[in-house]
C-alpha cells in the first residue's frame, strides 16, 4: 500500500503505479528492477545520456556485405564546398560540386550528433574506402578510396580518389552517413618478402638451394630448345643401339636422327654417322626402307 511523506509517494515492492484512462501502463519496482510493461519512447537525443529513437539508432549503424571491415560513425551535414577550412561543428565540404571529381573531403571531428571522432578519423589509412550515403536514401551513395589524411585540429582533410555513385549530386544541408570500410586483408606483393622457402617442411617440393631432387614421375616434351627436359619417346628414337658381330662389348655405336612410323617405316630419309676406332668414320644416308630391314654400310 503506498503512502505520502511530506510530498513524496512511497511505493512497496510490487505496487504500481497506472497510467491512461484505461489502465494501459504501469510502473513498479521489484527484483531490484525499475519494470514498465509498456514501450517507452525516446526522444531526438541531443546529449550523450539521453534515450534515443530507434531511428536514431538505424541512422547510426551501417550494415555493409563483403570482405571489409565495415564501422558506421553517424551522420554530417553537407555544406557545399571550398577550400581545405573547417566546415564547421557536424558539417563536411568537398573540394568540388561534381562528386566524380572530388579530391578532398573536408569533415568536423564531431558528427551531427555532436560525438566527437576525432580519434575514429585519424585512424582512417590510405588505401580504405569511404562510402557516404544520404541518410534513408540509398539512391544518393558514393564511394571514394583514401589517399591521404591530415588532422586540422578541429576537423580532418581526406585526400580521395573518385570510385562509384549512384548519379547524383550532393544536396546541401542534407545529413549523409559516412562508413568506413577498411582494408581487413593484405597479402604480399613482392616474392622477396616470401619467408621460410628454405624449410625442409613439405618433402613433395624441390628446395631453393637443390639439394633434393625429384621423388616422383616428371614429364618431359618432344624438346625444341637445348635446355628443354626430352620424354623418353623422344630419346629412345634418336639413339640406336646396335650388336656387333664380334666377341665382347660392340665395337662400335650408332646415332640417328629420324623418327620411325609405327610399322617400323623410317619417315624420311637420314644421315647415320658408324665409328670404329680401328677404321674411322664413316657417313652414310638412308631413305625409306621396308620394317625389319637390315642396313649394310
Amino acid at each position: 500500500m503506498g503512502r505520502f511523506k511530506g510530498k513524496d509517494l512511497y511505493l512497496k515492492d510490487d505496487d504500481q503505479v497506472y497510467f491512461g484512462d484505461n489502465q494501459e501502463a504501469a510502473l513498479w519496482y521489484a527484483d531490484s528492477d525499475l519494470q514498465l510493461n509498456h514501450t517507452l519512447s525516446g526522444v531526438a537525443a541531443t546529449q550523450p545520456y539521453h534515450l534515443v529513437q530507434r531511428q536514431y539508432v538505424d541512422d547510426q549503424i551501417a550494415i555493409v556485405s563483403g570482405t571489409h571491415y565495415a564501422g558506421g560513425m553517424g551522420e554530417w551535414k553537407y555544406k557545399g564546398t571550398s577550400g581545405d577550412s573547417d566546415p564547421g561543428n557536424g558539417n563536411f565540404k568537398v573540394d568540388n560540386a561534381a562528386q566524380a571529381s572530388v579530391t578532398e573531403i573536408y569533415i568536423s571531428n564531431e558528427n551531427d550528433a555532436g560525438i566527437d571522432l576525432k580519434a575514429i578519423l585519424s585512424n582512417f589509412d590510405a588505401g580504405d574506402s569511404l562510402y557516404i550515403q544520404r541518410t534513408k536514401d540509398a539512391d544518393q551513395a558514393y564511394l571514394y578510396e583514401i589517399t591521404s589524411v591530415t588532422d586540422n585540429t578541429s576537423y580532418h582533410t581526406f585526400g580521395v580518389t573518385y570510385k562509384d555513385d549512384t548519379g547524383t549530386a550532393f544536396t546541401n544541408n542534407k545529413d549523409f552517413l559516412f562508413v568506413k570500410l577498411a582494408k581487413k586483408i593484405t597479402g604480399v606483393t613482392d616474392h622477396g618478402n616470401l619467408t621460410g622457402l628454405g624449410d625442409d617442411d613439405h618433402t613433395q617440393y624441390i628446395l631453393v638451394d637443390g639439394t633434393r631432387g625429384f621423388t616422383a614421375t616428371v614429364s618431359g616434351t618432344d624438346p625444341i630448345e637445348d635446355y628443354d627436359l626430352s620424354t623418353k619417346y623422344y630419346v629412345d628414337e634418336q639413339v640406336a643401339t646396335v650388336s656387333g658381330g664380334e666377341a665382347g662389348p660392340p665395337g662400335f655405336g650408332v646415332f640417328a636422327s629420324a623418327r620411325v612410323d609405327g610399322d617400323g617405316t623410317v619417315r624420311d630419309s637420314f644421315n647415320l654417322s658408324v665409328s670404329r676406332a680401328s677404321t674411322g668414320t664413316y657417313n652414310c644416308t638412308f631413305t625409306s626402307r621396308p620394317k625389319d630391314a637390315y642396313y649394310s654400310v
